[in-house]
């Protein structure tokens, strides 16, 4: 099985450890892993990581130049998916289409010389 590192996604950027408290939420995300993976993660109580695409862009900030994820640290604060439903851990989804899209114009200048688009940062 391939997996985002193996395809060369984030060369200087580490997966993301998903807490135990997140672990529930993201392992009932569906699709998210094989169903060989799924089950090793349970039977064997593996640690989680994943790659900040598979997260929704307002729940991660980038320090230094890395990307994490924004934790809260008081309870009773929530995330919210796509249907807003509330999650105690930031829900993952499996569009990376949509979070690549995000970051692409956040960083992209319509202003470029002769018609071509300049990318900033």
């Amino acid at each position: 099985m391939v997996t985002c590192k193996s395809a060369g996604y984030f060369p200087i950027q580490d997966a993301l450890y998903v807490t135990k408290g997140g672990r529930d939420t993201v392992l009932k995300t569906p699709h998210l892993f094989s169903s060989e993976k799924l089950q090793d993660i349970k039977v064997n109580d593996r640690k989680i990581y994943l790659y900040a695409w598979h997260f929704f862009p307002d729940h991660l900030e980038k320090l230094d130049g890395v990307w994490k994820l924004k934790l809260h640290d008081q309870t009773g604060q929530s995330y919210k998916d796509l249907e807003k439903c509330a999650y105690d851990f930031p829900p993952p989804y499996n569009v990376p289409g949509i979070w690549i899209r995000h970051q692409y114009f956040l960083n992209t200048s319509f202003l470029g010389i002769n018609g071509q688009l300049r990318i900033q940062g």
